[in-house]
């Protein structure tokens, strides 16, 4: 009796450990996930504020979001009637990334290297750059995993 007892405790044991495992293990690698892309978002935006006050135009982070995940496009310059200058870096990432619910959108970076976004598809041009208040706030999905970016506009 003992015996059985102790197979059926050892047996109901193992099904938690081996399913509570695998309920976890997709968080967990979705959550370091969303920490190394975070990490890498704001790379990009930290380079584009290096790059912005040497161009004379400021800089432009393109984002847009497809199937396979989200991409970030770093440009010499700002999104006006003399076009747009040269990508100078790319990053690409997992699931997406979205400003105010827009999935494509421009976080533009004066000469100052004070930030503002707004939606923005590649190919146009922006009438009007929108003042950044306090912080640019933007959200990652990975998963089941959701996080929130933010990043100081001066």
């Amino acid at each position: 009796m003992i015996y059985v007892f102790w197979s059926v405790a050892a047996t109901i044991f193992a099904a938690i450990v081996f399913y509570g495992a695998s309920a976890i293990g997709p968080g967990l690698y979705q959550h370091q996930l969303a920490t190394n892309e975070a990490t890498a978002v704001g790379g990009a935006i930290a380079y584009a504020r290096q790059l912005a006050p040497t161009t004379g135009d400021g800089a432009t982070v393109g984002v847009t979001n497809d199937a396979s995940g989200w991409h970030v496009t770093v440009f010499r310059g700002r999104p006006d009637t003399a076009g747009l200058g040269s990508p100078v870096q790319y990053v690409n990432g997992q699931g997406s990334l979205a400003f105010s619910g827009a999935t494509a959108f421009a976080i533009l970076v004066d000469s100052s290297s004070a930030i503002s976004a707004q939606p923005w598809a590649a190919g146009t041009i922006l009438q009007a750059e929108t003042a950044c208040n306090d912080t640019l706030d933007l959200t990652m999905t990975v998963g089941i995993r959701q996080t929130n970016l933010s990043y100081p506009c001066e």
